[in-house]
């Protein structure tokens, strides 16, 4: 499994203090401060350690103030509610006594219900990277030189009960590197 992926993987699993409090670590990216997605991945994964048998369905959050990256950070879940199929929480992110991150997590269970939506046609299957191609070819147009696109996929990962797919895109006009993103899809395995 690739390391970058290894590494996100280990910054979401937080040390568990308490049935409902928890400390997550930061990695090093070059800036003093903390980067926000990791705060918010790091308060779902203490959420979803307090439900069990229901999957995040619904995330509010609000950044209070700038986080330090040289040090900790503690998350303190409170159980607002466990009805018969929803499940609530709120996470409060803290460094030195002071909040930088309050949180709502909305969980639900698996079931059967009214469906609303029409049902999905028969199309055929989008290649995740077909969405990036008016992005190369606009760039082809901008820098009037051929665009050189690197895409690398790595294996489907199977993360208890989620599966990721991770895709690494660079795109590239002659040395230069003009933009580099990784696309992940994220999905519950059915069971």
């Amino acid at each position: 499994m690739n390391q970058v992926v290894n590494n996100l993987i280990g910054l979401l699993k937080l040390e568990r203090v308490s049935a409902t409090q928890f400390i997550g670590r930061s990695q090093d990216i070059g800036f003093p401060k903390l980067f926000g997605g990791q705060v918010i991945g790091q308060g779902l994964s203490a959420a979803t350690q307090t439900v069990e048998g229901r999957f995040p369905h619904s995330l509010h959050c609000y950044f209070l103030r700038p986080g330090d990256s040289a040090h900790p950070i503690e998350y303190d879940v409170e159980v607002i509610r466990d009805g018969g199929s929803f499940s609530v929480r709120r996470v409060i992110a803290s460094q030195f006594g002071k909040s930088i991150l309050a949180m709502t997590v909305s969980f639900h269970i698996t079931e059967e219900g009214l469906d609303h939506q029409d049902a999905m046609p028969n199309v055929p299957v989008l290649n995740p990277f077909s969405l990036s191609c008016h992005f190369i070819e606009s760039m082809q147009m901008k820098f009037h030189q051929k665009c050189e696109i690197c895409l690398r996929q790595t294996d489907l990962l199977n993360i208890e009960s989620w599966k990721i797919r991770i895709h690494f895109v660079r795109v590239q006009v002659l040395r230069n590197v003009i933009c580099g993103f990784v696309v992940c899809l994220l999905y519950p395995m059915k069971h």
